[in-house]
C-alpha cells in the first residue's frame, strides 16, 4: 500500500519574542484557578468544623519548629493587609504578587506581612509611612538572610520615597550608617536586587539633605559608595547607581541658596580621575569603560579644575588605539562640549586647547565611524567655543576647515556626506558668530595681508580643485553655504573663488551645473548683484558684434536670487547696457543677420526680468523709484514685451511701500501717471474697425489688471473715485463697442476693491444693468464678478449692508437667465447675502434659491461643487439665524426644506441626496433621531431606483448614516436595507459591486457577522463569508504589526522607577553574573571589536610612539586597492593628474593591450551589440569569457599559419557551435552565446562568430552574409569562421536562454 505523505506545515508559531513571554495574552486556565473555578460547586462540604479541629489536632502533633515560623510569619492574609496598611498605593506593587508562585515574591509578602503585623500592634497605635519606615530599617538591622534582606529593601525602596523630607535630614546618619554598613557585609553575597534597592534608599536620602550636610565627611563617604556601585560588575546596579548619581549632580539641592556647583563634584571628579588613573592603559578595564560612560552625562557640570584633570586621563587613553575606548572618550567629550557649559566649568583656553590636542587623534580618512565620530566632537567644540570667545574660535576655524576638506578626498561616502555637514554646520553655527571679529581684522589689516577671514576661505575655494572632483556636489553645497553666511562682510575675499566657480560652469560636460548655480545664486543674495559682477563681470561687450557669450548663463540665475538691494544700481548699470544691446539688434536686423538678432534680443528681455528682483524689498525705492519711473512709463507704451514684466515690478515696488506710511504716499503719488497708462493700456483696441490699435493678448492684459489692483490700494482716494466715475460714465454709453464695455468692466472689477461708497453704488448700478443680459455671457459673468467684489470689499460692506432686500430681488430675478460661466461668482454672491439676509422675506430667499445650490453641488468642475457645498452650509446657518431656534431644531428645518428636492428629477434626486449626506455629517452631533429615522425609512425606496446617479448618491448617505445613527436605531433597519442592497439587477449588481462591498464592511464592523448573515440570501452568502474573511484577515495583520512594534518598542524602552518591570527586577533574586577575569578574556575574544593597522610605504614606516598614529588604527578591515582596468588608470592617478607615455616602454606588452590586437570594428561591435555579455548574468558565463581571453591571447596578428583548432573529439571546429533547427544554438565550450534565424550569432572557443540564416559572420580574415537582411551582431574571430559548419551534438554544449 503506497504510503501517503501528508503536507507538513509550520502549525501555530510563536510571534517574534514572544516565546520567552512570562506575560502571555491567552490566560484561561490561570483565570480559572484565580476565580476557584476548579473548586467544585458550592454546597454541602464535608469540611465541618468538627473535621477542622481534627486536623489542627494532627498538625499540631507533626509541627516542627521551622513551620512554626512559618506560620507565625505569614499569620496576616492578603485581605487582612489591606485592612493593616494605611495606604494601598504604597504597597500595590506588592498586594499584586500576593498569589505569585516566585519565591522571592512570597518573601517580599510574608516579610510585609509581618512588618503590618508589628506596625498595627505598636503602641502608638498609629499606621503611617514613618512606622513602616523604622520596623524596616530595624529589620534590616537584625537580619542576615540574604532573601529576607532583599525583601526588606525593596520595600524600603516603596516607604523611603513617602516619607516626609524633615525625618529623613533628622535620620540621615543613622539611616545612611545602615544602607552603607548592610551594603559592605553583604558586598559578595547580597543579590543585585539588595544592591539595586541599597543605591536607590541612598539616592532619596542624599536627595533629600540640605547644602551644609554635604559639607561633612560622611556625607561624602555615603555619596563615595555610590560612586563604587557606578563602576559594579553587576550592570543593572551599576544602571541604577548611574543614574542617580546624575540624578543627584543635575538636580538642584533642597536648599535655594546652593552654591554654583554640586557639593558631590569634587568627590566625583577625584574617583573618577582614581579610577581612570587606576586602570594603568589596560584596554580590557571595565571599571575605566564604566566611569567613561558616567563621565558622558556628568562633564560638564563639574569645576574647570576638574574638568581639565579628567579631559587630560581621557586624553591619555586616546593613545591606548583600543576601538571601544576611544568610542567612550569621544563620547564623553562630546557630552562635554555639547551640554555647552559656562566658563566656570570649560574656559575657552582650556576649550582651545582640548581642540587642538584632539587633532593628534584624528582617525584615518577610511574609517568611517571613528570619522563621524571625530567630526561631532570637533563640530560641538567649535560650536561651543565661538559662544564663549569669538575671537579665540576664529583662529580654530580655517585649521579645522582644512581638515574636513581632507575627508572630502575619501573613497568613502558616509565620510564625504559627514564632512560636508559638519561645515556647513560649523558654518551657519560657529562662521556666524566670528564674522564681525574676521569683518574687523579685514578693515585694519593692510593691504595685501593674508587674514583670518582669507585662509578661511582659500579652503573653501580648495574645493574646486580638480583633486576634489568626486566630491564637486558637496563642496559646491558647502560653497553656497559659505557665500549665504559670509558674503555680506567678507566678500572681498571671494573673488577668486566666485570667478573660479564661473570657469567650471563652462566646462564641457560638467556633471553639477544645478548645485553650481545653486552657489552662485546663493553668492548674488547674499553679497548683492554690484558686488557680485565686479568680482565676475558679464563680458557682453567685449568686441563690437559677438555670437556666444560664456557667462550669459548668470542672467537666469540672478532673476531669482536678486532681492533686497539697491535698485538704483539697475538703473545705472543693467538699463544702459539693455539699451546698447537693443541698438545692436537693431543694426543686426537691418543687415539681416538673424542669429545674432535672436542672441542680443533674448539678452536684452532677460535683462528687464531682473527689474522684478530689483523691487522687491528694495532699500531705495524713495529716492530711486522717482528717476525710474519715468522710464519705466515710456516702456510700458513703447514695447508690449514688456508689459508683464515692468507690471509685476510696480507690484513689488508697492507690496514695499505699504510697510511705511511715508513711502506709501511716496509711490502713491505717481499713481496719475501709471493709472491712466494702464487704462489706456487695458481698453487698448476699443476704437473699433476704423481704430488701428491691436488689442492685447489676454496674457498681457492680465497683468496689466493685477497691476491696477495692486496700485489702486495706493492710489489717493479722490483721485481713484475720478478714475471710477469716468469708467461708469462710459460704461453707460450706448454706442460703446463690446470690446470696450468688456475692458471697462474689467478695469471696474480691479478698482472695485478700494473704491469709497460713493463709487460703489456707481458700480453697482452699472453691474445691476447687466446682470440680466443673458444674450452676452461673458459680460454677465463680470458683472456678478463686480458684484461679488464689492460685497466682500470694505468699502462696500456698509453699501451692501444697506441694499441686501434690493440684492436679493436682483438674485431671484436673474436666476432663470444666469449662463453657466456665471454661476461660481453668482454662488458666491449668494453666499456673501445669505450672511446678511434677515427678516419675514429672508426664508423666502433662501427657498427659493435653495434649488439652484443643491444643483450646484453635481457640477462638473470641482471648485464650483466645493463652492456649492459651502453655499449650503451658509444657508444652514441663516436659517438658524433667521428663525432663532435651536441648533437642532433649525437643522431639521433646512433638511425638511431641502427633501424637497426628491421629488424632482433623477439628477435633482442625486444631487439632494448629496446635499443631505454633507450636511448629516457637518451637523452629525446636532441631528436628531426622528430625522434620523425618516432618512432610513427612504433609503430602500431610493436603492431601489432605475437611476444609477441616485442610487450611487444613496449609497454615500448610507455610509454616512452608519456612521452617525445609533447602533441600535440602525439594527431595526437592517434587514430591508440589506436585502435592498442586494435586490438590485445583475447589471446593477456588477455595477456597485465594490461600492456595496464598502457597505457591507462597514455593517459588518458594526454588528458583526452573524447579524448581517441572517439577512442574506443563500446566493449571496458568499459575498458576506469573503468580508468576514477579509477583515479577520486584516485584522489579523494589524494585530500582528502592532505586536511586533510593542515587543520591539518594550525592548528598546528604558525602566521607569515604579513601573512593574523594575518591580519585577527588584523582587527578582536571580543574581546578575559579574564580570570575573576568565569571562571578561572570553567575552573580548567572542564580542570585542578588533582593530586593524594601516602600514605605511617604504619611506614612511609606522612610528607607534606618535601620538599621530592612531590615524593608521582602523576599526574596519582596510580593503586592498581596486585594480583599475582600463586606459584611464594608465594615465590618471588618484589626485587627478595625468601621467602621459612617451612610449619609450612601447616594447613591453602590457596586459591590456589585448584589446589593441583586436580590430577596432570588432570592439566597436561588441560594445553597440544589443545581444552581448551584459552585466549580472551567470557566473559560468564569466568564467568562460575568461577563458576565451585566455586563448584569445595567445592569437597574436602578424603569425603564421592558419590560428584555429583543429575538429576532434572535444567538440566542433573553430566555428565553436552549430545551430540547430528552427533558429536554436548550441553552445560550445568557448562560451560565447549562438545566433539563430532571428539574428543570434554562434562563437567559437577562438573568437570568430557565424550568423544565422538572416544574419552575418565575422572573422578576422573577412565577412560573410547569408540569406536575409543581415542583422546580425559584428563580432570578432578567426579567419577559419569562413568554414561550413558542420552540424555536429556536441555533448558538452547546453541550450542558451536569455
Amino acid at each position: 500500500m503506497p504510503t501517503v505523505r501528508t503536507r507538513r506545515t509550520k502549525g501555530k508559531r510563536w510571534a517574534k519574542g514572544g516565546s520567552s513571554s512570562s506575560n502571555p495574552e491567552v490566560k484561561k486556565f490561570r483565570t480559572a484557578a484565580r476565580t476557584g473555578f476548579y473548586a467544585g460547586e458550592k454546597g454541602s462540604s464535608a469540611l465541618t468544623v468538627s473535621a477542622i479541629s481534627h486536623l489542627n489536632e494532627e498538625a499540631v502533633e507533626s509541627e516542627d519548629e521551622t513551620l512554626g515560623d512559618v506560620r507565625s510569619v505569614g499569620a496576616c492574609t492578603s485581605a487582612s493587609l489591606m485592612s493593616c496598611s494605611f495606604d494601598g498605593t504604597v504597597f500595590e506593587q506588592v498586594q499584586s504578587k500576593w498569589n505569585s508562585p516566585h519565591a522571592s515574591h512570597r518573601e517580599a509578602c510574608a516579610v510585609l506581612a509581618a512588618i503590618s503585623e508589628v506596625v498595627s500592634s505598636s503602641e502608638t497605635g498609629q499606621i503611617a509611612e514613618t512606622e513602616y519606615f523604622a520596623a524596616l530599617m530595624t529589620a534590616l538591622e537584625n537580619t542576615t538572610d540574604s532573601e529576607s534582606l532583599a525583601a526588606i529593601a525593596f520595600l524600603l525602596t516603596l516607604v523611603i520615597e513617602k516619607v516626609p523630607q524633615n525625618i529623613l535630614k533628622a535620620k540621615f546618619s543613622l539611616a545612611a550608617s545602615l544602607f552603607v554598613d548592610a551594603a559592605s557585609k553583604h558586598a559578595e553575597s547580597g543579590s543585585s536586587a539588595f544592591h539595586r534597592a541599597v543605591v536607590i534608599c541612598i539616592g532619596v536620602l542624599l536627595q533629600a539633605q540640605e547644602p551644609a550636610i554635604w559639607s561633612n565627611s560622611s556625607t561624602l563617604n555615603v555619596f563615595r559608595v555610590l560612586l563604587i556601585y557606578t563602576a559594579d560588575s553587576r550592570p543593572k546596579v551599576r544602571k541604577c547607581a548611574l543614574e542617580w548619581v546624575v540624578k543627584l549632580i543635575k538636580n538642584p539641592l533642597a536648599d535655594s541658596s546652593q552654591p554654583p556647583f554640586h557639593p558631590g563634584c569634587s568627590s566625583l571628579a577625584k574617583f573618577c580621575s582614581q579610577v581612570l588613573e587606576d586602570s594603568g592603559g589596560d584596554t580590557e578595564s571595565t571599571p575605566a569603560k564604566h566611569i567613561l560612560r558616567l563621565l558622558r552625562d556628568l562633564l560638564g557640570l563639574l569645576p574647570v579644575q576638574s574638568v581639565k584633570t579628567l579631559c587630560e586621563s581621557i586624553l591619555r587613553l586616546l593613545t591606548l588605539k583600543d576601538v571601544i575606548i576611544t568610542t567612550l572618550c569621544m563620547q564623553a567629550l562630546h557630552g562635554l562640549f555639547a551640554a555647552a557649559p559656562k566658563a566656570a566649568t570649560l574656559s575657552p583656553e582650556l576649550c582651545g586647547q582640548l581642540i587642538t590636542s584632539l587633532y593628534e587623534y584624528q582617525p584615518h580618512i577610511s574609517d568611517v565611524q571613528p570619522c563621524l565620530a571625530w567630526l561631532a566632537v570637533m563640530q560641538s567644540a567649535h560650536v561651543h567655543l565661538s559662544q564663549l570667545d569669538a575671537r579665540l574660535c576664529t583662529g580654530h576655524l580655517h585649521r579645522v576647515c582644512g581638515v574636513a576638506y581632507q575627508l572630502l578626498l575619501s573613497e568613502k561616502d558616509l565620510v564625504r556626506q559627514g564632512a560636508a555637514e559638519f561645515l556647513i554646520i560649523l558654518l551657519r553655527q560657529a562662521a556666524s558668530a566670528c564674522i564681525p571679529v574676521m569683518a574687523t581684522h579685514l578693515s585694519t589689516a593692510p593691504s595685501g595681508t593674508s587674514t583670518q577671514a582669507h585662509r578661511l576661505f582659500r579652503c573653501f575655494e580648495a574645493g574646486l580643485q580638480y583633486r576634489y572632483h568626486a566630491a564637486w556636489d558637496l563642496t559646491l553645497q558647502v560653497l553656497g553655504v559659505a557665500f549665504e553666511v559670509l558674503g555680506g562682510k567678507l566678500h572681498s575675499v571671494m573673488s577668486k573663488g566666485l570667478v573660479s566657480m564661473c570657469e567650471l560652469h563652462g566646462t564641457q560636460n560638467f556633471p553639477y551645473r544645478k548645485q553650481l548655480e545653486a552657489a552662485v545664486a546663493a553668492a548674488v543674495s547674499a553679497m548683492g548683484p554690484q558686488t557680485f559682477l565686479t568680482a565676475v563681470p558679464l563680458r557682453f561687450e567685449e568686441k563690437p558684434v559677438m555670437t556666444e557669450f560664456p557667462r550669459a548663463w548668470l542672467l537666469p540665475v540672478f532673476t531669482n536670487a536678486i532681492k533686497n538691494t539697491n535698485l538704483a544700481f539697475f538703473q545705472s548699470y543693467f538699463l544702459p547696457l539693455a539699451g546698447r544691446l537693443r541698438a545692436t539688434a537693431a543694426k543686426l536686423a537691418a543687415n539681416q543677420q538673424r542669429l545674432e538678432l535672436t542672441l542680443y534680443t533674448t539678452l536684452e528681455i532677460q535683462i528687464w526680468r531682473l527689474l522684478p528682483g530689483f523691487c522687491t524689498e528694495a532699500q531705495d525705492i524713495p529716492s530711486a523709484f522717482g528717476s525710474i519711473a519715468r522710464v519705466l512709463g515710456t516702456a510700458l507704451l513703447e514695447r508690449v514685451d514688456l508689459i508683464p514684466t515692468i507690471c509685476s515690478a510696480l507690484c513689488h515696488v508697492v507690496q514695499s511701500a505699504k510697510e511705511t506710511p511715508a513711502l506709501k504716499s511716496k509711490v502713491g503719488g505717481f499713481a496719475k501717471n501709471f493709472m491712466p497708462i494702464f487704462f489706456k493700456l487695458a481698453s487698448q483696441g476699443s476704437g473699433g474697425a476704423e481704430s488701428d490699435e491691436v488689442p492685447l493678448s489676454e496674457e498681457i492684459r492680465m497683468p496689466i489688471l493685477e497691476c491696477i489692483r495692486s496700485y489702486a490700494s495706493v492710489t489717493d482716494g479722490q483721485l481713484l473715485a475720478t478714475f471710477g466715475g469716468q469708467v461708469c460714465q462710459k460704461l453707460v454709453k450706448e454706442d460703446a463697442t463690446p470690446h470696450t464695455r468688456h475692458s471697462l468692466m474689467d478695469l471696474a472689477i480691479a478698482m472695485a476693491p478700494h473704491v469709497s461708497p460713493d463709487v460703489v453704488k456707481s458700480f453697482f448700478n452699472v453691474g445691476k444693468a447687466h446682470l440680466p443680459n443673458a444674450l452676452d455671457a461673458s459680460m454677465q459673468k463680470k458683472a456678478f464678478q463686480l458684484l461679488e467684489v464689492l460685497c466682500s470689499s470694505e468699502g462696500g460692506e456698509l453699501f451692501v449692508s444697506g441694499n441686501v432686500s434690493e440684492i436679493q430681488q436682483l438674485l431671484l430675478a436673474s436666476q432663470s437667465v444666469t449662463s453657466a460661466g456665471a454661476k461660481r461668482p453668482r454662488l458666491k454672491c449668494i453666499r456673501h447675502i445669505s450672511a446678511k439676509v434677515a427678516g419675514v422675506g429672508a426664508k423666502k430667499f433662501l427657498t427659493a434659491l435653495l434649488p439652484e445650490v443643491i444643483l450646484s453641488t453635481k457640477e462638473v468642475n470641482e471648485k464650483t461643487r466645493n463652492l456649492g457645498h459651502s453655499v449650503l452650509l451658509a444657508m444652514a446657518a441663516a436659517t438658524q439665524r433667521i428663525t432663532q431656534k435651536a441648533v437642532e431644531d433649525s437643522t431639521e428645518e433646512f433638511l425638511v426644506m431641502m427633501s424637497g428636492g426628491l421629488a424632482g428629477s433623477s439628477h435633482m434626486t442625486s444631487a439632494t441626496v448629496n446635499a443631505i449626506a454633507k450636511l448629516v455629517v457637518q451637523f452629525r452631533a446636532h441631528v436628531q433621531s426622528g430625522l434620523l429615522e425618516k432618512l432610513l425609512d427612504m433609503l430602500p425606496s431610493l436603492l431601489m431606483s432605475r437611476h444609477r446617479e441616485v442610487v450611487k448618491s444613496t449609497l454615500i448617505l448610507v455610509k454616512v448614516l452608519i456612521g452617525v445613527v445609533d447602533k441600535n436605531q440602525l439594527r431595526q433597519h437592517l434587514q430591508p436595507l440589506v436585502s435592498t442592497l442586494l435586490g438590485w439587477s445583475t447589471e446593477s449588481q456588477n455595477h456597485f459591486r465594490m461600492k456595496a462591498r464598502v457597505v457591507f464592511e462597514r455593517l459588518t464592523r458594526k454588528f458583526g457577522y452573524e447579524a448581517v448573515s441572517k439577512y442574506v440570501p443563500p446566493k449571496h452568502v458568499k459575498l458576506i463569508t469573503s468580508i468576514r474573511k477579509t477583515t479577520e484577515r486584516a485584522q489579523r495583520k494589524r494585530t500582528e504589526k502592532r505586536e511586533a512594534f510593542a515587543n520591539g518598542a518594550s525592548d528598546k524602552r528604558k525602566n521607569k522607577r515604579g513601573d512593574d518591570e523594575d518591580s519585577d527586577t527588584l523582587f527578582s533574586d536571580d543574581d546578575e553574573p559579574m564580570d570575573t577575569g576568565a569571562d571578561r578574556e572570553s567575552s573580548s575574544r567572542s564580542t570585542a571589536r578588533k582593530a586593524w593597522i594601516m602600514e605605511g610605504g617604504a619611506d614612511d614606516p609606522l612610528d607607534l610612539m606618535d601620538p599621530s598614529s592612531s590615524r593608521r588604527v582602523l576599526a574596519t578591515k582596510p580593503r586592498a586597492p581596486k585594480q583599475q582596468h582600463g586606459r584611464g588608470s594608465e594615465f590618471v592617478m588618484q589626485d587627478g593628474k595625468m601621467v602621459i607615455d612617451d612610449g619609450s616602454n612601447s616594447s613591453e606588452q602590457k596586459p591590456n593591450q589585448l584589446q589593441a590586437d583586436i580590430p577596432i570594428d570588432s570592439m566597436e561591435a561588441e560594445e553597440t551589440s544589443p545581444w552581448r555579455q551584459k552585466k549580472g548574468t551567470k557566473r559560468r558565463n564569466t568564467d568562460d569569457f575568461d577563458e576565451d581571453e585566455d586563448e584569445m591571447a595567445a592569437v597574436r596578428g602578424g603569425g603564421s599559419g592558419i590560428h584555429r583548432r583543429m575538429p576532434g573529439r572535444d567538440g566542433p571546429a573553430a566555428s565553436g557551435g552549430s545551430r540547430g533547427r528552427g533558429g536554436f544554438s548550441a553552445r560550445g565550450r568557448g562560451g560565447f552565446s549562438s545566433r539563430g534565424r532571428g539574428g543570434f550569432s554562434s562563437r567559437g572557443r577562438d573568437g570568430g562568430s557565424s550568423g544565422g540564416r538572416g544574419g552575418m559572420s565575422r572573422g578576422r580574415g573577412g565577412t560573410s552574409r547569408g540569406r536575409g537582411s543581415g542583422g546580425g551582431a559584428r563580432q570578432s574571430g578567426p579567419a577559419s569562421s569562413m568554414l561550413p559548419r558542420k552540424r555536429k551534438k556536441v555533448a558538452d554544449s547546453k541550450p542558451h536562454r536569455r
